[in-house]
C-alpha cells in the first residue's frame, strides 16, 4: 500500500483511537472484531452512529437511568423494547436538537445508522454476550430507488472530445493550461471511464501501480482490500505517454510517488478531479449533472452492455454484491431502441 494511503488510513484510525476510550468495553470489542473487515472510516462512522444511540439511551431510557456512555451495559441494550428502538430511529433521528441547531437523517442515512447498531447488537448476541437482540425486529425504512445519471454514447465522444481540445473560445492562458494539464487529465478522465474507477481509488494511484507491460493496474478498494485490473490497448497507450510527460515533473517531498500531480506539484485530490470533470462537461455542452462518480456508472452501463456480465461487471466495479451492480448497469437508449422488436407482442 502506498504512502498515501497508508497516511489516510493512519490520520483516521488516530480518530478511532482518540475516541474508543470513550465507550465502554464492549464496544471497543466489536470495533476490533471489524478491523479487518472494514476500512478506519467505515469503522469511525459506526462509532458516531453507536454514540448517537447511546446518547439518546441516556436522555430517553427510564427504565435503567444512566448518565454516562461509559455506564451503559449490554443488559441495558438487551432490555430496550421495539418501541424504544422505534422512536430512536423513526422520531428522533428524523429531527433533533443538538448545539443549538437541528439535524435532520433522511431514511437513506437512518438505515446506515441502523446498519451500525444491528452489527454491534449481532457481535453482542453472537459472542453470548446479550440473549436476545430486539434490532432484529426493526423493519428498514423504505428507500426511493434513486435514478442512476450516466452518459450516453455520444455524450461520451462529446465528452472526450472537450477533454482533448479545450475550449476553443478560451484566451491564450487557459489555452496554455490546458495544453499542459491535457495528457494528465486525459489520463484520470480515461481510468475513470475506461476502469470504472472510484475517485478515491484514482487520486490514491502511485506510479509503481501502473505495469504497462502486462497491461495491469493495481488499486486498492473500500476497505483496504487490492485489486488488479486489465487496460484496454487504447487506454494503455494513454497511459504510457501520460507515464512519459510524468518523469518530467518534479513533485514537492512525500508527493514523489502519486502518478497524478496538481498544479502546485502534490497529489490532486478529489476536489481538483471534481471540477475537471465539471468543466470539460460543461465545455462539451452537457446538461446532465456529471460528476466522477457518473463516469462510473457510465462504464457500468457500457461494459454490462458489451459483456451482458452482471458477475464480471460487478468484478470490475469492486461491488460485493450484484444487487447493487444492478443499480449502475442500466441499458442505454441506443440500446433499448435497438431492442424494441425483441418484445412477444
Amino acid at each position: 500500500m502506498s504512502d498515501f494511503k497508508l497516511l489516510t488510513e493512519e490520520k483516521i484510525q488516530k480518530q478511532i483511537d482518540a475516541e474508543i476510550d470513550t465507550f465502554p468495553a464492549f464496544v471497543k470489542s466489536y470495533i476490533l472484531a471489524i478491523s479487518g473487515s472494514t476500512s478506519a472510516s467505515t469503522r469511525l462512522e459506526y462509532m458516531r452512529d453507536i454514540k448517537k444511540f447511546f446518547q439518546y439511551i441516556i436522555e430517553a431510557n427510564t427504565e435503567y437511568p444512566v448518565n454516562d456512555i461509559m455506564d451503559i451495559t449490554p443488559q441495558i441494550l438487551e432490555s430496550l423494547d421495539v418501541d424504544f428502538l422505534n422512536s430512536f430511529f423513526f422520531l428522533y433521528l428524523k429531527a433533533y436538537r443538538e448545539n443549538g441547531q437541528i439535524h435532520t437523517n433522511t431514511n437513506l442515512s437512518i438505515c446506515r445508522k441502523l446498519s451500525s447498531i444491528r452489527g454491534l447488537y449481532s457481535h453482542l448476541f453472537i459472542n453470548d454476550i446479550i440473549k436476545k437482540n430486539p434490532v432484529i425486529k426493526i423493519n428498514q425504512p423504505k428507500t426511493p430507488g434513486k435514478e442512476i445519471v450516466f452518459m450516453e454514447p455520444e455524450e461520451t465522444q462529446k465528452f472526450l472530445s472537450a477533454v482533448e481540445t479545450g475550449n476553443l473560445n478560451a484566451g491564450n492562458m487557459e489555452k496554455k493550461y490546458h495544453e499542459k494539464q491535457k495528457l494528465r487529465d486525459t489520463a484520470i478522465i480515461s481510468l475513470l471511464l475506461g476502469l470504472g474507477l472510484r475517485i478515491s481509488e484514482c487520486i490514491g494511484l502511485d506510479i509503481d501501480d501502473i505495469n504497462l507491460n502486462n497491461y495491469e493496474i493495481k488499486i486498492v478498494r473500500k476497505g483496504g482490500k487490492e485489486a488488479i485490473l486489465y487496460m484496454s490497448d487504447t487506454l494503455a497507450a494513454i497511459m504510457a505517454e501520460y507515464m512519459e510527460y510524468r518523469k518530467t515533473l518534479s513533485p514537492l517531498p512525500s508527493h514523489e510517488a502519486a502518478l497524478f500531480l496538481s498544479i502546485q506539484r502534490k497529489r490532486i485530490g478529489v476536489r481538483a478531479v471534481e471540477k475537471l470533470v465539471s468543466k470539460y462537461k460543461n465545455q462539451a455542452d452537457i446538461s446532465k449533472n456529471i460528476t466522477p462518480h457518473k463516469l462510473r456508472s457510465t462504464f457500468a452501463t457500457a461494459y454490462y452492455e458489451t459483456t451482458s456480465d452482471i458477475y464480471l461487471t460487478a468484478e470490475m466495479l469492486g461491488h460485493a454484491s450484484v444487487e447493487t451492480t444492478k443499480r449502475y448497469a442500466n441499458l442505454s437508449n441506443h440500446r433499448k431502441y435497438e431492442n424494441r422488436n425483441n418484445s412477444i407482442i
